[in-house]
């Protein structure tokens, strides 16, 4: 077999598995507009080139501290992070999903459920498996006495066990909004609401890697 047409199967097996990866990031709800953040765009936001290149080189090394809380600049910067790691998860063939808080919390404040509509044992399932998965903009928005908390300890204590990367994003920065009604948001969601307090020593052993923005 001749040099071009080594050249021509690598090309196309490259673009074969490239329309593989986009097909499977679109799947797990990552925007078009978000399909190809590279790291020109990312250096601006997290200043940081260790944690680019983390991002771009070794995203797998994540797994050692899987909860990675993204804290503090706007809307968009956090949500193009989040976008950025989980494509890059998803890429390393590992199974990715979006989630914004507020529609997942709807979902497990709810009891009844139509028939085509997926309950929320369900969707609490699902998200444990996935690979990799990102919830957006969390908010304190829970009503009392909900059951919310319950699952979403039950996602992060399985998540956490079997060190699946799981990106969290908060909608105002960790020094403004702490939480400490555990029984409402759940023992996790108030310890990484806590976490720009504690030392580098302590997070990891905690399992969380910050992002500041």
């Amino acid at each position: 077999m001749t040099d071009a047409s080594n050249r021509f199967l690598h090309d196309r097996r490259a673009k074969m598995l490239a329309l593989s990866v986009f097909e499977r990031a679109r799947n797990a709800g990552i925007p078009p507009r978000y399909m190809r953040i590279v790291k020109e765009h990312v250096k601006p936001i997290l200043k940081d080139e260790r944690i680019v290149e983390k991002i771009y080189i070794r995203p797998l090394s994540f797994k050692q501290t899987p909860f990675i809380i993204i804290d503090g600049g706007s809307g968009h910067e956090r949500k193009l992070i989040g976008y950025a790691l989980l494509f890059r998860f998803i890429a390393c063939s590992m199974s990715g999903q979006y989630r914004d808080f507020s529609e997942l919390s709807q979902v497990f404040t709810r009891f009844k459920f139509s028939r085509d509509e997926v309950g929320r044992e369900e969707v609490a399932k699902e998200l444990k498996q996935m690979g990799a998965l990102f919830i957006s903009e969390f908010r304190p928005v829970l009503k009392d006495y909900s059951d919310a908390g319950v699952y979403f300890d039950e996602i992060f204590e399985y998540r956490g066990n079997y060190q699946k990367p799981t990106i969290l994003s908060f909608n105002v920065p960790l020094s403004e909004e702490q939480l400490n009604d555990a029984v409402t948001y759940g023992r996790h969601f108030c310890a990484f609401s806590k976490c720009d307090e504690i030392s580098d020593t302590e997070r990891e052993l905690q399992q969380i890697y910050r992002i500041k923005l």
